[in-house]
């Protein structure tokens, strides 16, 4: 059992001084390292508006044709999100393509889901689903105006949904327990932010593993402090390394008083042959690196 947050996610506090690497010393010249937290964000936390991930690419998933572009592996997420890149075109024409073709079902799978999410958008369909299905297969077949209309419609559906694949920001906070005189250890002699030949400083920095059939590009702020990790990308079953960031004595001891942290993922491709399970999650392992002495 994960201990309770105050806005989702799990952290596992895992620090206390004899945690600290080496030997402790003041005025010592090697790197002290100390860990802050585990974050572990299950799947269900990754949503849009309206959707959780899996339902989010399930649909993603009913508009890709069996076989993608280029015969490629992934859906380049970061080019459907421009609308003026062809690939969403290519995209579309390749699955109308496989809806025409009588061998395949695809059409009762793109019918089922315009019945089941997009209703409203076909007024003159029927309302119950084997109906709409029925109808929806014979007219988009049929030729005509009729035709013309219901393909622009469903092109329309799915450029704007393929268009728009995106998440809302994953919020962390938790109390870290720091007591003040590890505060005073890591932080009271940091050298300020601009001093030359730098010797005391401090570092965040960590690891991230994600399970999930996704690419990300990432980025992370903490609110309290305004201080912020840049961007950096994640990968399916890959330890990706967070960027080491500098903090201050003041970034410091905001991350004492209130464990905050905001974080960004943007989806770059999705791999539908990995798939989703329940199970799959993205944890992040954030340290803290200092260097110089410690002051006690």
């Amino acid at each position: 059992m994960c201990p309770a947050m105050l806005l989702g996610g799990c952290v596992d506090r895992e620090y206390d001084l004899s945690k600290i690497e080496g030997d402790v010393s003041i005025g010592a010249q090697h790197p002290w390292k100390i860990p802050l937290a585990t974050i572990t964000i299950s799947m269900d936390e990754f949503r849009n508006e309206a959707s959780d991930i899996q339902s989010i690419f399930d649909e993603v998933d009913v508009w890709m044709p069996s076989t993608l572009p280029g015969n490629s592996d992934y859906v380049d997420i970061a080019r459907l999100s421009d609308p003026d890149d062809p690939y969403t075109g290519e995209l579309t024409d390749a699955l109308f393509a496989e809806m025409d073709d009588p061998s395949s079902s695809k059409i009762d799978d793109v019918a089922a889901m315009l019945h089941n999410r997009y209703r409203d958008m076909f007024p003159d369909l029927p309302d119950d689903a084997q109906g709409f299905v029925d109808e929806f297969k014979t007219s988009f077949g049929e030729g005509g105006d009729v035709a013309d209309a219901l393909r622009a419609i469903t092109r329309d559906i799915c450029g704007n949904f393929l268009n728009h694949i995106e998440f809302e920001t994953v919020n962390f906070s938790s109390d870290l327990g720091l007591d003040g005189d590890t505060i005073d250890m890591f932080a009271k002699n940091l050298d300020p932010e601009g001093t030359a030949n730098t010797l005391n400083a401090a570092f965040l920095y960590g690891s991230v593993t994600s399970g999930l059939p996704v690419d990300f590009v990432v980025d992370a702020q903490f609110p309290n402090s305004g201080a912020a990790i840049p961007q950096f990308h994640i990968r399916p079953d890959t330890v990706t390394e967070i960027p080491e960031t500098r903090f201050f004595m003041d970034d410091i001891e905001s991350l004492a008083e209130s464990f905050t942290i905001d974080v960004n993922f943007v989806p770059q491709r999705y791999y539908p042959r990995r798939g989703f399970d329940p199970g799959q999650s993205v944890s992040l392992k954030i340290n803290l690196r200092k260097t110089g002495g410690l002051t006690f």
